[in-house]
């Protein structure tokens, strides 16, 4: 993936953490949310591993 990719990750999960930390959500919306913040996390760890290794 290319650095905007990479910075679109960020973004996303940035986006999601503030929407989780200003909004009044039921526990289990927050738990999806929370587990898509995470699978965000990886592909963005894997990316940047991938990126380095090359």
């Amino acid at each position: 993936p290319s650095f905007a990719g990479l910075s679109d990750l960020r973004n996303k999960k940035a986006n999601l953490l503030h929407y989780i930390r200003h909004h009044n959500l039921p526990d289990q919306v927050k738990k999806q949310l929370l587990a898509k913040v995470d699978r965000l996390e990886t592909l963005n760890n894997i990316s940047s591993m991938e990126r380095s290794s090359s």
